[in-house]
């Protein structure tokens, strides 16, 4: 079997310089991608760092043997070397951390987010530039139209495709702005108004209790009442009792 010659390109990751490297391999059909990567690049192997041998846009795998690869006498590789993985236990810990700070949130802050909302601020700034290009390019298309029948042909011309684009421009996207932000208003006060507990709810609640108490204080009353005179009878259970 012929050597084989390799030259490497090596692209470390948050490294500007490019590193190149050239080595022999004298036996290529019991060398595989794997070992090379161990034999040449065993310290970013150690970091878990991600190693890609890249050849004519495609990644040579682990298991290819060389002398398969039809890479002849003399080839060039690009050898791409990744950031190091984060181990397993910092991601399960940072995960949670994450869900543990979600479940401990304080009421007060989950109130908070959850009230945040389009309906909160409704009034886009985009819609309030918007609304003021428009008045503005408006008066000065009224004032100019005015005076179209002292204006040249084309200028004219120009004024009248400046009219239908500022005609499109209000119907097409000012129009529906406006009623989408007049929907998120209504729903704001809606939400606003549906928010404010009733003043009379623990009033209301008393006042029924109150009559229920009475009642069943009479029905009580009325079963113990005997029918005849000189005649007892045991105190009646009702649903009340």
């Amino acid at each position: 079997m012929d050597p084989i010659t390799l030259h490497l390109n090596i692209f470390k990751a948050g490294a500007n310089a490019e590193g190149k490297q050239s080595l022999r391999v004298s036996d290529p059909g019991g060398t595989t991608i794997g070992s090379l990567k161990r034999q040449l690049f065993a310290e970013a192997l150690e970091e878990q760092r991600s190693v890609r041998f890249i050849r004519g846009g495609h990644v040579l795998e682990d298991a290819a043997v060389l002398q398969q690869c039809g890479l002849g006498s003399e080839a060039f590789i690009h050898v791409s070397i990744g950031n190091s993985a984060p181990r397993q236990t910092e991601v399960a810990s940072v995960v949670q951390g994450s869900t543990a700070g979600a479940g401990n949130g304080s009421p007060a802050a989950a109130d908070s987010s959850s009230r945040k909302g389009p309906e909160d601020c409704f009034l886009d700034p985009y819609f309030v530039v918007g609304a003021l290009f428009l008045a503005g390019t408006g008066v000065l298309l009224q004032m100019a139209w005015r005076k179209r029948w002292y204006l040249p042909m084309h200028v004219s011309q120009l004024l009248c495709i400046l009219a239908a684009v500022w005609v499109y421009l209000l119907l097409c996207h000012g129009l529906p702005a406006f009623f989408q932000l007049l929907a998120r208003g209504l729903r704001a006060l809606n939400r606003g108004d549906g928010n404010d507990p009733p003043a009379v709810g623990s009033g209301s609640a008393g006042s029924t209790t109150a009559p229920s108490a009475a009642e069943c204080a009479g029905r009580h009353e009325t079963a113990r009442s005997p029918p005849l005179a000189g005649v007892t009878t045991p105190g009646g259970s009702g649903p009340c009792s």
